[in-house]
């Protein structure tokens, strides 16, 4: 991991302007010299970027995993099952109330995406919050 420190001490991310001096550190040394100038880790590395742009970056990573995820139906099945949903959604897609395409899909999906319009309109219904969703679909 690259990481950029000014003259102050300061550790900045690898996209700084020109003049800034590059040193090649691990990310336990980048902490112990944030910890040295700062009294403690201000800066926190994830996969080599710095906190800030980590979040924005883990956001970006968890919506491409949710946008291109899907399990086949007996996966899908499978982990409903583990996560003790597959008689509660079984339940729903046999009530009267519940929409036509709903019950298509139930019946006749062979894969399950996890950003299905059907998929999130059902747990929706069943108050499932996006972790549970993402459990199942195992991001």
């Amino acid at each position: 991991m690259f990481i950029s420190i000014d003259n102050n001490g300061a550790i900045l991310d690898t996209h700084n302007e020109e003049g800034v001096d590059l040193i090649q550190l691990t990310e336990d040394q980048s902490k112990e010299i944030a910890h040295s100038v700062y009294g403690h880790s201000v800066y926190n590395y994830i996969d080599g970027v710095l906190s800030e742009d980590a979040t924005r970056k883990a956001d970006v990573d968890l919506s491409k995993k949710r946008n291109t995820v899907a399990l086949s139906r007996m996966d899908f099945m499978l982990a409903l099952d583990d996560a003790l949903l597959l008689s509660t959604v079984e339940d729903f897609v046999a009530l009267p109330d519940t929409s036509s395409r709903i019950k298509i899909m139930w019946a006749n999906a062979t894969v399950f995406k996890r950003n299905n319009p059907e998929v999130l309109q059902v747990s929706a219904l069943l108050n499932l919050s996006d972790s549970q969703i993402d459990g199942i679909f195992g991001i």
